[in-house]
């Protein structure tokens, strides 16, 4: 993975803008005299667009994660299951039947 955090905010739009570029150069090759000796140019110029495409949302999205102001994201969960996070008793959705449990005793059956 990318460390995004290894360049500043403005540094990604930088790439973002960039990416924004090669994607008009992409989109405009049909349409320049100078590409018209060019093999399999409607290929070429897909490929040229799609890879400007990724490079501006893969900056423009890192520079968007990185402004000043931003949420950033929450600590990942702790290693390992719990008790909780591991027992179906942590979802709300879910009646649960336990033989054991004496409160259930008294519940009528369905």
């Amino acid at each position: 993975m990318v460390d995004a955090s290894r360049l500043d905010a403005s540094t990604w739009a930088g790439i973002g803008l960039l990416g924004l570029v090669v994607f008009a150069v992409g989109v405009g090759i049909p349409y320049l005299p100078a590409a018209k000796h060019l093999p399999y140019r409607p290929v070429v110029s897909i490929g040229i667009a799609v890879l400007g495409g990724i490079i501006t949302a893969l900056g423009l999205g890192y520079a968007y994660d990185l402004r000043d102001g931003a949420p950033r994201a929450r600590r990942p969960p702790p290693e390992g299951p719990t008790a909780e996070s591991s027992s179906v008793r942590a979802v709300p959705s879910f009646e649960i039947y336990d033989p054991n449990d004496p409160a259930a005793s008294g519940r009528p059956k369905r």
